[in-house]
């Protein structure tokens, strides 16, 4: 998260030990200090604070100031408008926090708020670890702990957690929420989850609903394959439809016998092997297919292949930037 400290902050002695204690936080590479001018360089240089510092501090303490300053010059205009900027003062209103507010609100961690997390953090784990570049950042917050999962206990609690943290805290959620879609076609969005992107928006919480049915249906082709082999027509057979009919079927249960005009155009033989899903042949789609994320064949060329043809194709792109623009 990026923070701005108020440079009358560094003017009262009372406020140096908090103001260290923040100022570990950028040094240790948890949240990022903004300085936003050469005054303000120039006041916390010459402020009571530095100079009451040792020699050898105060020097090391000058060159991180200019390096925050000199990193906000160069960050291109794109990446500063999604900065969520935290602003520090010496009394809380209504567009700044104190000082000793701002100590616990900085040392919480981001929370990704997830229907399951037994299920849901393989997928994510999966974007983390296979988009090398764009996930370095979110890797080293989960190897800190500053980042955690917060497990909802399924979908329906997901808007009374959301509800209650908010109530405690008039600042910006450190929260994440993400969700299955559930949807049966790209039109169809359930009720409840309708309700989450409502809420989400209504309160300013940050939040990525999946365009895909669930999170089972970014398996590529590859990870499928690695199920059981009595269970491989089904497979092939779920990749012989379209894109956008593999992004709507149900793994777990399948077709069923449930109208849905989507899967209208496909023959008879592909709806009997479709009917049933991967409930069958002594296989558990619900505690086991989730870990293929887990497999070595899942990288992050056939997870985007997987995305190419939706409205959105860079989604698991936009999932990795929602989460590194929080921390």
């Amino acid at each position: 998260m990026y923070v701005y400290l108020d440079t009358n902050l560094f003017a009262e002695q009372a406020h140096f030990r908090d103001l260290d204690r923040i100022i570990h936080f950028f040094e240790d590479g948890k949240h990022q200090w903004v300085v936003e001018s050469d005054e303000d360089v120039e006041a916390i240089l010459d402020s009571k604070w530095l100079n009451s510092q040792g020699d050898r501090v105060s020097s090391i303490t000058a060159q991180f100031i200019r390096g925050a300053f000199k990193d906000l010059v160069h960050t291109p205009i794109n990446k500063r408008k999604n900065r969520r900027i935290i602003r520090v003062n010496l009394n809380n209103n209504q567009h700044v926090i104190s000082i000793k507010f701002a100590l616990d609100y900085l040392n919480e961690p981001l929370y990704i708020l997830v229907e399951n997390e037994f299920s849901d953090k393989y997928f994510l784990d999966a974007l983390f670890r296979c988009f090398r570049k764009k996930g370095k950042k979110i890797r080293k917050a989960f190897e800190h702990n500053w980042v955690q999962y917060y497990n909802a206990g399924g979908k329906t609690m997901i808007n009374k957690i959301v509800e209650d943290r908010y109530v405690r805290q008039s600042l910006p959620e450190r929260l994440l929420v993400f969700a299955d879609s559930d949807k049966n076609t790209p039109e169809n969005t359930p009720k409840d989850t309708q309700s989450i992107i409502d809420l989400c928006e209504r309160l300013g919480v940050t939040y990525h609903v999946l365009y895909k049915r669930e999170i089972e249906n970014y398996l590529p082709k590859e990870a499928l394959l690695q199920i059981p082999e009595a269970l491989h027509e089904l497979t092939n057979t779920l990749f012989e439809l379209e894109p956008v009919q593999q992004d709507f079927y149900d793994l777990e249960k399948g077709l069923g016998n449930a109208k849905n005009d989507l899967f209208d155009d496909i023959t008879n033989q592909q709806r009997n092997i479709l009917k049933l899903g991967y409930n069958q042949a002594g296989y558990d789609p619900k505690k086991e297919l989730h870990q293929l994320f887990n497999h070595s064949c899942i990288t992050q060329e056939n997870l985007l292949k997987k995305c190419k043809h939706q409205d959105t194709p860079d989604e698991l792109q936009q999932i990795l930037a929602k989460i590194t623009n929080l921390l």
